[in-house]
């Protein structure tokens, strides 16, 4: 038998005998004598696993049983509104100083907004998922802003200059004026010094309780509906004071008059929202927006007070006091209520990095709006009826009994808006 044949036939018996035994094993498929597979000899096992390399299966957080944040807030809100001027200088050769329509007068106060910058304030919020796979859970906020003040002031000096004066309007006998300083070549000696003074003052908190729905969940995005309560309550308030004095030689008399105007907005209402998660590592970003229906209940608060007080020459004291001032008099003077539909809907946007798997920091940004408030400076009535125009009237010759105007109850929309820093962890 040549040796081709001997070279075929050997093959011929390989491959048969491959067939009946199958493939050669590994090396590392060898068993030590305990059935173990002996180390470093096991097979490759496999690098990674279908959809790892593009999709985001290390980037979503683990959902955490509860969570709690804390915020420091700086916010901003829409001016306050003073729809009346309220103090004025005015020039003595005019034919009625002071009053509004004069060549020489300049309003001081109102028939403007006043602004109150920035508000610190903070904000707490709790809440948890009622189920491993965060599909029912619960969650609560609440939110306070600090007390703000805005305070005008304008005095006179030691000659009664300038000419200062509260204006007014009277219903047939037109445009007039209350003169709180002027100097002594104005209606004779002396001179009345004083001065007008107003405070404005603001504050806005709120709380919401809610359900939480999710939607939609994948490694990478979230979708929770949100249904729940929501109250806010913006208290504000307008005070206005007027003091003036003179000593004519026959009396030291001092007169000063107060008028309040405060306003309180309570909304109460169901919301209902969605929340939309993006998360990506150790970085989130989470756009919630939520609208709420409700009532806003409107409280109003006016009064005034007149005082007189000084000494005639041969020691007679002249003190009085009377209710009412200049614009919150008899008439208005009281509390009133009523309620109102409002519609409040909010955006928040929240960016975020988790320093730990249990610890976040964020920056938010929120901007709430409320369709329906009251406010202060929109409740005065320039119009005082019983009180004649055009006719100079000193501090001291005023009686509040005899001004009235007639209450107003005006209605505003109103926003918040501002950024935050927090933290926030979970368990």
């Amino acid at each position: 038998m040549s040796r081709h044949r001997l070279a075929s036939l050997g093959v011929l018996v390989f491959l048969g005998n491959l067939a009946v035994a199958g493939p050669p094993a590994f090396i590392g498929a060898q068993s030590l004598p305990d059935g173990s597979p002996a180390p470093g000899n096991s097979p490759p096992s496999q690098v990674w696993t279908e959809g790892q390399p593009n999709d985001c299966a290390d980037c979503g957080p683990r959902i955490p049983h509860v969570w709690g944040g804390l915020e420091y807030l700086v916010w901003w809100i829409k001016d306050a509104p003073i729809a009346v001027p309220l103090a004025t200088s005015g020039s003595p050769a005019d034919t009625v100083p002071g009053a509004l329509g004069q060549r020489g007068t300049t309003v001081l106060l109102g028939d403007s907004c006043v602004g109150f910058g920035e508000f610190s304030g903070g904000r707490i919020n709790l809440g948890g998922w009622l189920d491993p796979g965060g599909i029912l859970g619960v969650e609560g906020t609440g939110f306070l802003l600090e007390q703000r003040s805005k305070t005008f002031t304008a005095p006179s000096g030691s000659d009664g200059n300038p000419l200062l004066a509260i204006p007014f309007t009277s219903p047939g006998n037109g445009a007039s004026s209350v003169f709180v300083t002027f100097p002594d070549s104005f209606m004779g000696p002396p001179a009345a010094t004083g001065g007008v003074a107003a405070r404005l003052t603001s504050r806005l908190w709120g709380a919401e309780g809610n359900a939480l729905l999710g939607l939609y969940r994948t490694d990478c995005w979230s979708v929770d509906a949100i249904a729940g309560f929501r109250y806010l309550d913006l208290s504000e308030k307008l005070d206005l004071y007027a003091l003036e004095s003179a000593n004519d030689g026959v009396a030291n008399i001092a007169a000063s008059t107060a008028d309040h105007f405060g306003c309180r907005n309570q909304f109460y209402g169901g919301q209902l929202g969605l929340r939309l998660g993006f998360h990506w590592d150790a970085l989130f970003v989470n756009t919630t927006a939520k609208v709420a229906l409700g009532s806003t209940h409107e409280a109003l608060d006016v009064g005034g007070i007149t005082n007189f007080t000084g000494s005639w020459v041969n020691g007679g004291a002249i003190p009085a006091s009377m209710p009412g001032g200049i614009f919150a008099n008899l008439s208005n003077s009281g509390r009133e209520t009523r309620n109102a539909f409002s519609v409040v809907p909010e955006l928040e946007v929240k960016v975020g990095y988790a320093v730990r798997p249990w610890l976040r920091g964020f920056v938010t940004y929120n901007f709430l709006y409320w369709s329906r408030v009251a406010r202060p400076g929109d409740q005065i009535n320039g119009n005082v009826t019983g009180m004649a125009g055009g006719v100079p009237l000193a501090l001291w010759q005023f009686v509040p009994s005899a001004g009235q105007s007639t209450a107003i109850f005006n209605s505003s929309d109103f926003w918040a808006q501002g950024i935050s820093l927090g933290v926030e962890m979970s368990w």
